[in-house]
């Protein structure tokens, strides 16, 4: 019988040398949570002397300087989202973000913190939605070896992880660089520092914007056009080749085709900063049409360059100063066609916005290259990390 549950293969506990225990989560792990005061986002700051960590992504959500609200703990830790399942190894004092932060800690010295964090790591946590998780690691059975095997393991997986992590800051490098350059071509779009000519949407279009197309479930069809959604316009580029498709014939495609000149905006989105979020949607051999939450922008190219238009239109100054006003703000936040056609743009002589696009695009070919890179390194420490809890990684 295979004996394995959600979060681990409890088979490969059986696997293990001789020298190793399996010990309960609650005999090794201390929840160091309660009785720390927690900071509500809203008082997050850009700048102080302690660090905020929460259940967000980043490893830093922002500062305070207020020192009673410190984690009482002494540092390291293991900080885990309980609703994000996001693990974070975290090696200096910190305030904790208010809900969801969990700390973990070993009870005992015969476990290292690190080896305890790349072992969260190899698990499983189920997708429980914004629901609790922790339950889920109380379940766990956490396999021991010595301690000096222990830091051996983590050694490895340490330098593995600089792999993956350089690969990654290299890429936040290039995209900061996207930016930079921007801002160095046409400078401050906020104040427009120097002194472009300034349109609105609508009149540096070639044709008016247009909603997506809405399709009933039973126009979902296996062999159909493929139809971008607004979960695939979410990283700022459509990938197609796995889309979802519909039915549709020519009359459709001919109104909701898009093109590689063409770009899409989210009508609506759940926050307000995340409605009119420009995507850029790369050349491809057959038709693809876009849903009714999206917009198609078609721009004029005698006027404005499409790649100079999605990254005015990414760009936060810009977004503050002409894109968000036009932003209706409710439940769920969204921007018409009205709304859309009256945003104000600067617009830059076309040879420079297109001396931009180039630069852009050697950028991307550079950037894809690490990408690759990136995942090998991922996999390279994927497989070391799940070899070093099978007992394979150290002899």
């Amino acid at each position: 019988m295979n004996k394995s549950n959600l979060l681990q293969n409890l088979n490969n506990l059986k696997l293990l040398p001789s020298s190793w225990a399996v010990k309960n989560f609650s005999d090794v792990v201390a929840d160091n949570s309660g009785g720390n005061k927690k900071l509500a986002k809203s008082n997050f700051l850009d700048e102080g002397d302690i660090a905020i960590v929460d259940q967000g992504k980043d490893l830093i959500a922002g500062y305070y300087s207020d020192p009673d609200f410190m984690v009482k703990a002494k540092p390291p830790y293991v900080v885990f989202g309980d609703h994000t399942r996001a693990f974070k190894y975290i090696d200096f004092p910190f305030i904790m973000g208010a809900d969801g932060t969990k700390i973990l800690q070993p009870k005992k010295s015969n476990c290292n913190s690190k080896f305890l964090y790349y072992f969260f790591l190899s698990i499983n946590v189920p997708n429980a939605g914004y629901s609790r998780h922790f339950k889920y690691l109380k379940t766990l059975k956490i396999p021991l070896p010595p301690l000096e095997t222990q830091k051996k393991i983590t050694r490895i997986l340490d330098e593995a992880d600089k792999l993956q992590q350089l690969d990654k800051q290299l890429i936040e490098n290039y995209d900061a660089l996207t930016q930079s350059l921007f801002l160095d071509m046409f400078g401050d779009p906020a104040t427009n520092s120097m002194g472009w000519r300034l349109s609105t949407i609508e009149k540096i279009l070639e044709t008016k914007s247009q909603n997506g197309h809405y399709a009933p479930r039973q126009d979902y069809i296996r062999d159909g056009i493929q139809m971008i959604h607004m979960s695939d316009a979410f990283y700022q580029i459509v990938k197609p080749g796995n889309l979802k498709r519909v039915k549709a014939d020519e009359r459709l495609i001919l109104k909701y085709e898009i093109k590689s000149k063409d770009l899409i905006l989210s009508r609506r989105s759940l926050n307000y900063e995340g409605a009119a979020q420009p995507c850029l949607v790369p050349e491809y051999d057959e038709p693809l049409i876009y849903e009714s939450s999206l917009i198609r922008l078609r721009p004029d190219l005698d006027i404005i360059n499409t790649t100079f238009l999605f990254y005015f239109l990414n760009n936060q100054r810009a977004r503050q100063r002409y894109v968000l006003k036009h932003v209706t703000r409710s439940t769920i936040s969204g921007i018409n066609n009205k709304g859309l056609n009256a945003i104000e743009l600067l617009v830059p002589p076309i040879n420079l916005q297109n001396q931009f696009a180039e630069r852009i695009q050697a950028i991307t070919a550079q950037k894809k290259q690490l990408q690759q890179s990136l995942v090998k390194s991922e996999e390279l420490f994927n497989s070391l990390l799940q070899k070093a809890f099978k007992g394979e990684l150290i002899k």
